[in-house]
């Protein structure tokens, strides 16, 4: 038994050339958005006025 190909599936590369456009604009898009939320994320991403927590225990809490 041999591995399936790409040429024998009967739906590959029958994709419309509209969807096929409307696929990557959101592709794309997508990317885009994912880039802008990273550069604002880590240009803001200091905070000046963090209130400060002891996260030490001193009796172990139980359940």
């Amino acid at each position: 038994m041999s591995e399936p190909r790409l040429e024998d599936i009967s739906d590959y590369d029958t994709m419309p050339a509209d969807k096929r456009k409307v696929f990557i604009i959101i592709a794309l898009s997508m990317l885009f958005v994912g880039i802008i939320y990273t550069v604002i994320s880590s240009n803001y991403k200091t905070v000046d006025d963090a209130l400060p927590i002891d996260k030490t225990f001193k009796q172990v809490p139980l359940k």
